[in-house]
């Protein structure tokens, strides 16, 4: 089975600042903070990410982290 990654982002509407980033992966494992790179590092290996409304809301703060940890963005999948 490929990896994926299920993630979403809360975001300071004022600030635009990054306050969580939230993922759970088809392992089970979970990650829960606002540091990008521990994001980068907790998703590397993922074959796939998936979160709602992603191409739109979240890629604009981690699209550069996705890139990073090596996930192209064919294999980003939106449920909106």
């Amino acid at each position: 089975m490929i990896p994926i990654a299920f993630i979403d982002t809360e975001i300071d509407p004022k600030t635009k600042k990054i306050l969580d980033i939230g993922s759970t992966r088809n392992n089970g494992d979970s990650f829960h903070n606002a540091s990008v790179l521990a994001f980068i590092s907790f998703i590397k290996g993922a074959g796939y990410v998936c979160g709602h409304n992603i191409l739109n809301h979240d890629i604009k703060y981690i699209g550069h982290a996705l890139n990073e940890a090596g996930i192209s963005q064919a294999n980003i999948i939106d449920t909106l």
